[in-house]
């Protein structure tokens, strides 16, 4: 019997340094996992989250980082199954349930983002709320109801200077011209146009879709030279991949 115990203990003990190690190795690897996402090397940082998510299965923020770089890659369904996982071993991540929200925009999911962020923005600790407001901004956009998505990027405009104001005030600028209102358009946009100047992309390539949709709320106005002097900016930053090159490619041969 006395034996027995003895090889319960040892064994136990066994089991616990085991346990330990695997947690540090897996630390050590969500680690190294972020200096690559932080260097845009989503590719490589995959491997390594990937591992930490192994070695501690129970750990949120593992799985909330490896989301983020499905995310980066554009793998939207591994992404969302990994914040799922997150917030099973932690409901309180309001970050990975906002990362969740961008996750359905992008797979044109508008009543799950909705749903999802309706439980975020309960969260009064959370200090991104400007990133909720944004995201309510971009889900009632794409749901063509351009009063609410007016009222939450009005609300997202109202944080702190330099919080992603170049996204809030483009998206600001074509609810206006949805709502036929020219002139604050073109205020809004404006506004745009000078934070996304200052505003440098990490990892993607800038874009600058405030210059084209300046020069369609121009249009609008009567203000033909304005309008060409922004589509010629448009087209000179922009990759002719992008979506928007061919329609500010015709609209400048309209004029």
């Amino acid at each position: 019997m006395k034996k027995v115990i003895i090889l319960l203990f040892f064994g136990a003990l066994f089991s616990c340094q085991l346990g330990q190690k695997r947690k540090k190795q897996g630390n050590n690897h969500l680690i190294l996992g972020v200096s690559l996402l932080k260097k845009c090397d989503n590719q490589r940082a995959l491997t390594h989250l990937r591992q930490a998510v192994k070695l501690n299965k129970k750990d949120p923020l593992a799985h909330h980082t490896l989301a983020v770089a499905y995310f980066a890659l554009e793998e939207y369904a591994l992404s969302e199954k990994s914040l799922k996982n997150a917030l099973k071993w932690n409901d309180q991540l309001t970050e990975s349930r906002v990362t969740l929200a961008k996750v359905y925009l992008n797979q044109k999911k508008i009543g799950k983002a909705l749903k999802v962020l309706s439980v975020a923005k309960k969260d009064l600790t959370y200090p991104g709320y400007f990133k909720i407001s944004n995201l309510l901004g971009e889900a009632y956009f794409k749901r063509k109801d351009w009063l609410l998505a007016r009222k939450w990027f009005t609300e997202a405009s109202r944080q702190p200077k330099g919080m992603n104001q170049c996204f809030t005030y483009t998206y600001l600028g074509q609810v206006e011209f949805e709502l036929k209102n020219y002139k604050s358009s073109v205020d809004f946009l404006n506004k745009a146009a000078a934070f996304c100047q200052k505003q440098k992309k990490h990892c993607k390539k800038q874009k600058y879709p405030e210059q084209y949709f300046l020069a369609r709320s121009y249009v609008k106005l009567n203000k033909k030279s304005r309008s060409k002097y922004h589509l010629k900016i448009f087209l000179q930053r922009t990759d002719k991949t992008d979506p928007l090159f061919a329609k500010a490619k015709a609209l400048l041969q309209t004029l």
